[in-house]
């Protein structure tokens, strides 16, 4: 049986997710990239996201999509996750 996290690291696709939050072009290498949402840069290449992971370049950020919305957003872990849940 999954758990809730697990769950809902299944169901939600952060290439979509992050997409909400800012434009992602696909690289040859077959990541997408684009400004980070989370530092809000200017480096239209330094944010990535690679299947179920992100990652940036310029400020360190990385995580799977419940990382990313609690940074992008602020909220704490158990916040995003109820979030994320509705």
């Amino acid at each position: 049986m999954m758990s809730v996290v697990d769950n809902l690291l299944y169901k939600i696709d952060l290439l979509d997710l992050a997409s909400k939050y800012t434009d992602l072009h696909q690289f040859s290498d077959g990541s997408y990239r684009g400004i980070c949402p989370i530092h809000k840069g200017s480096n239209t290449s330094s944010f990535a996201v690679y299947g179920s992971t992100y990652y940036c370049f310029s400020c360190g950020s990385y995580g799977n999509a419940i990382d990313f919305y609690c940074n992008v957003t602020g909220l704490a872990f158990y916040q995003g996750v109820e979030e994320l849940c509705r």
